[in-house]
């Protein structure tokens, strides 16, 4: 039997951290990833076909967006003095709270003021962690998006490292395999008591960007932390194993300042990106690529419908009846009801409907 070629799939996620849709958008995608997992992984049923899934290698690149333009620059807290009335008005229909509602199908527990009145527009999260956010005042995002890429670069840097001296242990490993004959019977070599295998691991920036990400959005969402302050970022820099100096002496200097900028205009101006969140899928295999977009916070059976189409098109009949069972096994969850894109699209979240 042909082994079949290797597939990649990148995701670009573009986000921005005081979104809740963004909050909401990539829980759902994590679920889409071990969806992806769990289908490569899958036996293969003889009743379906004799085929067996490609090998699939996941990417997550995670892009800035900014749903207010200020927050591009440092500063005080911007007001969403624009849509102010609109927003003030979608919060007494109840808008928001359907939006909670939403966010619970998913394991978020945002926490909203619902009435515009119970705090000026001044103030903002506190670093304490017992303020509700204010969808009309927000902090700013530029340094928690360079964090973001700071935690990637960072767990990069180490991998690296890491790498190189592996590779100086077994080299050293192999120099004495080939006096003493220490080399196992399946090929591998035995470093610091461990297996080394070759084993294709997950991209460790990816994981600590997504990781960073993830506490961030939490951190505001359901904590009320001000994710602007530099003391509230290095405490949770150190949650994904980033030197609290380091993170220090980086917030207060400008690095990334420029990348995050560039990045987020690229993604406006060339890619289309008109919203937040916005995910960008590629999927390659053999020579041949297909790509689509999602863009808002779509449930996951409908990122899944739209992977399978895709692996349909690569050809990947095995791994698109898989993905077909885990669509089965996510049908019901976390599904958005007709006006949730609406909702978001009112609250400055969502740029454009699928």
């Amino acid at each position: 039997m042909v082994e079949p070629a290797p597939l990649a799939v990148t995701v670009d996620f573009y986000h921005d951290v005081t979104c809740p849709w963004s909050f909401i958008g990539k829980r759902r995608l994590d679920r889409v990833l071990q969806a992806i997992s769990a289908a490569s992984s899958s036996s293969s049923d003889a009743t379906l076909d004799r085929s067996t899934p490609p090998p699939v290698s996941v990417r997550a690149d995670f892009h800035p967006f900014f749903i207010n333009p200020s927050h591009r620059l440092e500063g005080a807290p911007a007001s969403w003095d624009a849509r102010s009335e609109r927003v003030r008005r979608e919060v007494v229909k109840g808008r928001i709270e359907r939006l909670k509602e939403v966010a619970r199908e998913d394991g978020v527990q945002l926490k909203l003021r619902t009435d515009p009145s119970l705090a000026p527009a001044s103030s903002a999260p506190g670093v304490s962690g017992h303020a509700e956010p204010d969808p009309f005042d927000r902090p700013k995002t530029l340094k928690a998006h360079r964090l973001v890429l700071f935690a990637r670069d960072e767990a990069r840097r180490h991998a690296a490292s890491k790498e190189q001296r592996r590779q100086a242990a077994n080299a050293w490993v192999t120099q004495m395999a080939r006096i003493f004959g220490g080399r196992r019977s399946d090929g591998s070599l035995k470093v610091d008591g461990k297996l080394r295998g070759s084993t294709i691991l997950r991209d460790p920036g990816d994981a600590a960007a997504s990781k960073m990400l993830d506490l961030l959005a939490s951190a505001y969402w359901e904590r009320g932390e001000d994710i602007g302050n530099d003391r509230v970022l290095v405490r949770w820099g150190k949650r994904v194993g980033l030197d609290a100096h380091r993170v220090g002496s980086f917030l207060s200097s400008n690095r990334l300042a420029d990348a995050v900028l560039t990045d987020e205009q690229n993604g406006r101006r060339l890619l289309g990106i008109t919203g937040s969140p916005w995910l960008k899928f590629s999927l390659e295999q053999g020579g041949r690529t297909v790509s689509f977009d999602v863009a808002g916070a779509q449930d996951v059976g409908t990122m899944l419908r739209m992977l399978s189409r895709a692996f349909e098109k690569l050809g990947s009949a095995r791994l698109r009846s898989n993905v077909g069972s885990e669509l089965s096994v996510s049908s019901g969850v976390g599904s958005v009801d007709e006006d949730a894109e609406d909702d978001g699209a009112v609250l400055g979240f969502v740029g454009a409907r699928l």
